[in-house]
Order: structure tokens, then C-alpha cells, then sequence
């Protein structure tokens, strides 16, 4: 809690929030002015407008005080308490490499879905992931993870829906999409993919350049998730 006295002086109650409101260790704590009692009530608009969050007129009672300072407290403790789910929930919702929704949120959505019709998963499965990690380590491994995401993400739409499963295997969910479709957007992936060059260090703390590919399977959405993710995934190696 910060409690500022203009001292007769509201203006600087000005200069001092906006200092408060663009520090980064302080710009969420709550703000209670004391101000004098001749505060015009445009004075105390710009006030509320730069960040104070209540205010009271000096000289201050006691009691009035400090029940206007326990009701920020809490408040701020429940903006804290909000923020925190708030940023669990997010952890546990993503993917901590690619920043792509998971397994469990792919789960959710699916089951969230009432209208399967022109809807296609794509089943993406990074080849040789394991040899990539074996032969230059899983920081180089990470590093073509995040650049195949960013490569599909250019090609795909907003109303597409991109996951990791776990591992190299991704789900690409389109939607307003047919089969010719599908299959466009798994060529034109593949294609952009093959031309990729990405920058890792070795063992040996050499840059070089390696390439990476994927495989994609198909499968229109089925009513039952896994029998979509078991027909793409027979797709994937026809």
C-alpha cells in the first residue's frame, strides 16, 4: 500500500503516481491520496485517470483511513490471488517450448466440439526427432521445435488450431476445410519445411546448420477423438 499527503500540494500527487504507475515493482500496489479539501474535482479525475485508486480529504479521520486502506489491501490481494490462477492455469495449458497449447487442452477442445463437418486434424510427426537430440543435444532439438512451429504458424490461418501432443508429434486442427484442402495445406507445409535451414550448436560448441523434415497425416473429424487421431496416424505412414 502506498499513501501519498499532498501537503497542501495535489499536484504533485500527479508526478508521484505516474513515477509509481511506470515502475514495474510497483505499478499494481494500490495508491490512497490525501488530499486537501479544496481539490477541484477535475484535479481529482486526473488523478484517478493516472492511477490513484482511492482518496481522501486532510485532515484525515483515523477510522475513515483505515477502512479505505484495508478495502485496497484486500483488493489487491484478490487482483494477486486472480493473477495467479490466472498464470497457473496458462502454465498449465501450454506447452513450455513451443508456446502451443498441449495434449490436455487438444483434449478439452475436442471435447468442446459440437459440429464436426468440414473439419480436418492433421497429424504432424517430426522425422528423426531422436537423432536430432542424440547428435546435437536437446537445446538444438528445442530450437528446430520452436522453428517448425513458426514455420507452420505463417502458413496456417487464425481460425486453425495448432498443439502439441508431446514429444515431435503436433495436431493441426482446420476448420472450414475439405479434403483437397487438407491435403494443400500438408503439401504446402512439407514443402516449407524441406527448404529449412536452422543454426545449432553441436557438442563441440560448433555452429552448423542442420535440415529437418516432417510427415503428415490426414483425417476428416471423427465423432470419437481417437478414432480420428488412430486414422490420421495410419495416414501418416501410407
Amino acid at each position: 500500500m502506498i499513501l501519498i499527503d499532498s501537503e497542501g500540494k495535489d499536484e504533485n500527487i500527479l508526478e508521484i503516481c505516474s513515477a509509481i504507475r511506470t515502475d514495474k515493482e510497483m505499478r499494481n500496489i494500490p495508491v490512497i491520496a490525501i488530499i486537501s479539501n479544496d481539490t477541484t474535482r477535475g484535479l481529482i479525475s486526473k488523478m484517478l485517470e493516472m492511477g490513484v485508486n482511492d482518496y481522501i480529504s486532510s485532515p484525515a479521520d483515523s477510522h475513515e483511513l483505515y477502512a479505505r486502506i484495508m478495502t485496497q489491501t484486500k483488493k489487491y490481494f484478490y487482483y494477486q490471488c486472480l493473477r495467479g490462477d490466472y498464470i497457473s492455469q496458462t502454465q498449465n495449458i501450454l506447452d513450455p517450448v513451443t508456446k502451443l497449447h498441449n495434449r490436455w487442452y487438444f483434449e478439452y477442445c475436442m471435447s468442446r466440439i459440437k459440429v464436426i463437418d468440414n473439419k480436418f486434424l492433421l497429424l504432424l510427426d517430426l522425422d528423426n526427432f531422436k537423432s536430432i537430440n542424440d547428435n546435437y543435444g536437446h537445446l538444438a532439438g528445442d530450437i528446430v521445435l520452436v522453428d517448425l512451429v513458426n514455420t507452420i504458424k505463417e502458413l496456417i490461418s487464425t481460425d486453425d488450431m495448432f498443439f502439441r501432443l508431446g514429444g515431435d508429434e503436433f495436431i493441426l486442427l482446420l476448420s472450414n476445410s475439405t479434403k483437397e484442402k487438407a491435403e494443400a495445406m500438408a503439401a504446402k507445409i512439407i514443402d516449407a519445411i524441406s527448404k529449412k535451414r536452422v543454426a545449432v550448436d553441436d557438442y563441440y560448441n560448433n555452429l552448423v546448420e542442420i535440415s529437418y523434415q516432417c510427415s503428415i497425416g490426414i483425417s476428416p473429424l471423427l465423432k470419437n477423438q481417437q478414432d480420428t487421431i488412430r486414422k490420421a496416424d495410419k495416414n501418416l505412414y501410407q
